[in-house]
């Protein structure tokens, strides 16, 4: 089993993902693209995807998705964030080699 432990949002930037977060770069994923530097709100925007209209005006359904610096659905190879099968890939392989 592996327990992982954060202080917010995943945030783990795949190499297209960088310019999402650079100040001259796009400002799609900021909470607020007049401030100077993005804040982790930019980390939930770039992982997260969510319906408000699932019936209930208190609570969105969301899930999480490739998106890419647009703000827009991405393929995973286009995501600012890596995909999870990369973690669930990395996990396996050091799973494996501890077994032999």
């Amino acid at each position: 089993m592996i327990l992982a432990v954060s202080g917010g949002h995943e945030c783990s930037l795949s190499r297209a993902g960088v310019s999402a977060f650079d100040p001259a770069g796009e400002r799609a994923l900021w909470s607020d693209p007049l401030l100077p530097a993005p804040t982790s709100a930019a980390c939930w925007n770039a992982g997260v995807a969510c319906d408000p209209n699932r019936g209930d005006d208190t609570v969105a359904h969301c899930n999480p998705a490739n998106v890419g610096v647009d703000g827009e659905p991405a393929d995973p190879d286009l995501a600012v964030l890596l995909p999870i099968d990369e973690f669930v890939r990395v996990f396996e392989t050091l799973r494996l080699s501890i077994s032999k």
